[in-house]
C-alpha cells in the first residue's frame, strides 16, 4: 500500500521544498573505537571535512582531535589506549600520509611523510611500540609488507610481495601478519607472513575469481576469522 507521509510533511512530497544546503549540512559519524576508558574515537565530517574527534561521555559533546587542512581518511588505535594513527592526504590524492597522535600530551607527529610514495592499512603489533603496513615505496607498484618501531622512529621492509595488498591484523602473540592480497575488486586471497620464519603463506587457494578478505586473529593467535 502507499506510503504514509512523515508527520509535519505534506502528502505530495515534491510540494515540500528544501533547499540543497540542507542537505549538504548533513554530517555522519562512522568508524567508532572504545578506549580503555570507556569514551569513543571517531570520524565525523562536522566540521565540512573528516576528522577525529573523542567523545567522553554519553550525550556529551565530542572533542575534536585533530585539524588536518584534507581531513583524515582513516585512523588506528593502539592496543594500551594511549596513541592514534592518522592517515592524512594532500587534495584527495590517496598518497596518505602517518602521523601519530597522543591524546594525553595533545601532540601530534608526522611519522611517514613522502608525497612520493602510497602508505595503505596500517595496523599496530600487541604491544602499542610498533606497526605493520604497506606501502609501494620500492618499485611504485607493489605494496610491500613493513615495519615502523616508534621507539628508534625507524621504518624498514619486512617482506617484498607482489600486487597488492593490504595489512587487516596482527596476531595477539606479535608473530603473525595477516594480509588481503588484490588481483580485482572480485578475486582476492588471504595471506599470513611468519614474521619468525620470514614465510608467506596463501591460506584461500582457489581456481576463478573468488574473493575472500578481512581476515581477523582469534586471541589465541592459533585461528583466523
Amino acid at each position: 500500500r502507499p506510503l504514509e507521509p512523515l508527520p509535519g510533511l505534506s502528502k505530495d512530497p515534491c510540494a515540500d521544498k528544501h533547499p540543497i544546503e540542507t542537505f549538504v549540512q548533513i554530517a555522519s559519524a562512522t568508524f567508532p573505537s572504545a578506549d580503555i576508558k570507556g569514551g569513543v574515537y571517531f570520524l565525523s565530517d562536522f566540521r565540512e571535512v573528516t576528522q577525529l574527534y573523542y567523545l567522553k561521555a554519553p550525550e556529551a559533546w565530542p572533542e575534536q582531535l585533530s585539524f588536518f587542512p584534507d581531513g583524515v581518511k582513516y585512523y588506528a588505535l593502539s592496543p594500551d589506549g594511549e596513541k592514534l594513527l592518522l592517515a592524512t592526504h594532500v587534495g584527495g590524492d590517496e598518497q596518505y600520509d602517518i602521523y601519530l597522535l597522543e591524546p594525553k600530551k595533545k601532540k601530534i607527529e608526522p611519522l611517514i611523510v613522502d608525497r612520493t610514495k602510497r602508505v595503505e592499512s596500517v595496523y599496530w603489533g600487541p604491544n602499542s611500540k610498533w606497526f605493520a603496513y604497506t606501502s609501494n615505496v620500492r618499485n611504485k607498484i607493489d605494496m610491500d609488507l613493513y615495519r615502523y618501531d616508534l621507539p628508534d622512529k625507524q621504518s624498514h621492509i619486512i617482506a617484498e610481495l607482489k600486487g597488492h595488498n593490504s595489512v587487516t591484523d596482527v596476531s595477539p602473540n606479535g608473530n603473525l601478519v595477516a594480509l588481503t592480497n588484490f588481483r580485482s575488486v572480485t578475486d582476492s586471497d588471504i595471506h599470513l607472513w611468519d614474521l619468525s620464519s620470514k614465510s608467506l603463506k596463501d591460506l584461500t587457494p582457489h581456481d576463478g575469481e573468488i574473493s575472500s578478505q578481512g581476515a581477523r586473529f582469534s586471541s589465541d593467535s592459533q585461528s583466523l576469522f
